[in-house]
């Protein structure tokens, strides 16, 4: 169900039901059918564009405070670094995280060795039979690229709620209260938000990601599947971070 919504509510499915709308509404009423199928292809290339996802992700990540993202400070304020995994890719023989998760798990083991402190990955499986949970794939990586291991994994959350939530449970009666999120700075509202709803104070801790070209270099105006892709990440972001704010209790 949760997967219908999203492919309702964001693009491109968005704009394929506006625009079958208005193409229904043309022998109705012209003016608003036409205005329907018109605003349906405009949302569609804004969201293509590289100017629009500058824009959003620039509202997503200027919510993280600058001084937690230092090493030092992390080692200073944190406890434990919390990594949020971040779906899988399915493969023939095993699944294996996706882009984003390696992105997670290079930035994961580098704060670790520096600051010293251990790690929690949080990651559930999709439900189907015999499946690995994503944070024991994840583990499974951190072994074998960087000779290390998870202090602790949690395998139940299919959710950044259910990783905030299952991850609290792990840690309750060991003391730990201060934990650093290892994600991306675009998910990093969302996850501080539903952390600070359980006992634990969440820090930032996130990946660092390579700067955006100028808009000669990347084609502000030029639509792009790469675009509409990222586009589709911040706005899932982005009513996520509503949903949690305001009607999850």
């Amino acid at each position: 169900m949760r997967r219908w919504l999203k492919a309702l509510l964001l693009p491109p499915g968005l704009n394929l039901w506006m625009a079958v709308l208005g193409v229904l509404l043309l022998a109705w009423h012209p003016a608003l059918g036409y205005g329907l199928v018109c605003l349906a292809l405009a949302v569609l290339y804004l969201c293509s564009t590289g100017w629009f996802v500058r824009r959003l992700r620039g509202l997503l990540c200027g919510q993280v405070p600058a001084f937690e993202v230092q090493t030092a400070t992390l080692r200073e304020t944190a406890e434990v670094l919390v990594l949020l995994s971040a779906g899988r890719v399915r493969g023939a023989g095993a699944d294996r995280p996706s882009e984003l998760g390696y992105a997670r798990l290079r930035h994961g083991a580098a704060l670790a060795r520096a600051t010293g402190l251990p790690l929690l990955i949080t990651g559930g499986s999709p439900g189907w039979a015999g499946a690995t949970s994503e944070a024991q794939l994840l583990d499974d990586e951190l072994w074998r690229l960087y000779g290390m291991r998870a202090h602790w994994l949690e395998h139940r959350a299919r959710t950044t709620w259910g990783n905030a939530r299952y991850s609290a449970e792990l840690l309750s009666g060991s003391g730990i209260a201060r934990v650093a999120l290892v994600t991306h700075a675009w998910h990093l509202p969302r996850a501080r938000c539903a952390f600070e709803r359980t006992q634990l104070t969440p820090l930032a801790a996130p990946v660092e990601e390579a700067a955006l070209g100028s808009s000669r270099e990347s084609g502000e105006w030029r639509p792009s599947a790469s675009a509409l892709r990222m586009a589709v990440l911040l706005l899932h972001e982005a009513l996520g971070l509503v949903w949690y704010r305001y009607a999850v209790r």
